[in-house]
């Protein structure tokens, strides 16, 4: 199998394991088969967060880098560093949608409302 060939199965592969729990959090009959894929985007976006996490001091590097241009460097951290953030906020909001006793996913307004 070629590189190209692998390259597009790793990413196929990496964005099933995203998409399905993400459609299963949110379209599931179940509670506990959406709060069970609650937690599974939770961890994957945590996991992802963490990767993120480690790539940013590297970034950092390229400022003393002679071979990495210094524009190259500004404009290129900052957005692996809101990349890294992004993730750790998905992984903090999945993992609160996840704890809550209440699991449907109808805002407080919406549910007076219809009680009316």
């Amino acid at each position: 199998m070629s590189e190209f060939a692998k390259a597009w199965l790793i990413l196929i592969s990496a964005t099933a394991l995203v998409v399905v729990p993400y459609v299963l959090a949110w379209r599931a009959k179940g509670s506990a088969v959406r709060r069970g894929a609650t937690w599974i985007v939770a961890l994957i976006s945590a996991l992802c967060a963490v990767a993120a996490s480690n790539y940013v001091p590297i970034g950092l590097e390229d400022f003393h880098s002679p071979a990495a241009s210094f524009w190259t460097a500004l404009k290129g951290n900052p957005i692996m560093l809101a990349i890294s953030i992004g993730a750790w906020v998905m992984a903090i909001r999945f993992s609160i949608i996840a704890l809550r006793k209440n699991t449907s996913h109808q805002t407080s307004d919406n549910a007076g409302a219809k009680s009316r």
